[in-house]
């Protein structure tokens, strides 16, 4: 696995809080840029980088109208996910980064951060992902016990997944950090970032999904929380042109933080789920 941060980093760096940065730092104004620079610095120590772009990133959030706005109106296509901004996680070598179609959605939860972060340790995710994930198992590797309440900063996962829709099915297994940052204001904010480290065939190997990145936000607003979500991925699918397949994609996250939502209201049983079928290939 990459580097993934120490539990006992993360505690201290949370001691710390936002009064023991590095020196000022600036974050790029453009939000495909800012997208990429927060992935990229995700996980720098005191998460100088990731502050400095809060500001920016909820002006952009809330000047879309999250909570009226048409799904097309507060949806868009993003600049591709360089290597140069993988920060500490390594994605697929032989992947070009120009073949992935990067679509951003902006959203908001009713519920406040903390009930979103319950959310984020559930084992099952099935319920909380699109209609097209079919299983979603949660290992958490660190941060289970201490993530929600505050007392730690990171949340470490690795997730094993199933994707199916009527033109591919797919297995793949994807890495996801959250990290809660503590602003100047002592607001807390949760971000994530997630990768695949391989290309992945689908059933039949006649489609791949060979790269996949996320990052996301998690924004407190009053009693709700802003969302921002940008998926950088590349996936072929027999026939499916890039328009179609970004549909997929901004649907596909939409559903999810409808589901979020739904799971957090107590609607855990979304007739989605599926047993492990340990004779699958």
């Amino acid at each position: 696995m990459n580097a993934r941060i120490s539990a006992g980093v993360a505690a201290m760096a949370l001691a710390f809080g936002s009064g023991c940065h590095k020196a000022p730092v600036e974050a790029p104004d453009e939000i495909g840029e800012l997208a990429a620079y927060m992935f990229e610095n995700f996980d720098n120590e005191d998460a100088a980088e990731l502050i400095a772009g809060t500001p920016t990133l909820k002006k952009f959030i809330t000047g879309l109208d999250p909570e009226n706005a048409e799904l097309d109106d507060r949806a868009f296509s993003m600049p591709v996910l360089t290597e140069k901004s993988w920060g500490t996680v390594s994605g697929p070598k032989a992947a070009d980064p120009n073949m992935q179609l990067p679509m951003a959605v902006v959203g908001a939860s009713e519920h406040k951060l903390k009930a979103n972060r319950e959310l984020m340790i559930e084992k099952n995710q099935v319920c909380i992902e699109s209609l097209s994930t079919k299983y979603y198992d949660r290992a958490i590797d660190e941060g289970k016990d201490c993530f929600v309440s505050g007392d730690c900063e990171y949340l470490l996962t690795t997730n094993e997944v199933r994707k199916e829709t009527t033109l591919a099915k797919v297995w793949y297994d994807l890495y996801k950090d959250y990290r809660t940052v503590v602003l100047d204001d002592e607001t807390e904010v949760v971000y994530s970032r997630s990768w695949t480290e391989k290309s992945f065939a689908a059933d039949g190997g006649n489609n791949t999904w060979d790269q996949i990145y996320s990052f996301e936000a998690w924004i407190p607003k009053g009693d709700t929380t802003l969302r921002f979500y940008v998926l950088w991925s590349e996936a072929h699918i027999g026939g499916v042109g890039d328009d179609f397949y970004s549909d997929l994609v901004k649907n596909g996250i939409y559903e999810g933080m409808l589901f979020a939502d739904r799971f957090a209201n107590g609607k855990k049983d979304c007739g989605n789920d599926r047993a492990y079928d340990p004779e699958r290939e």
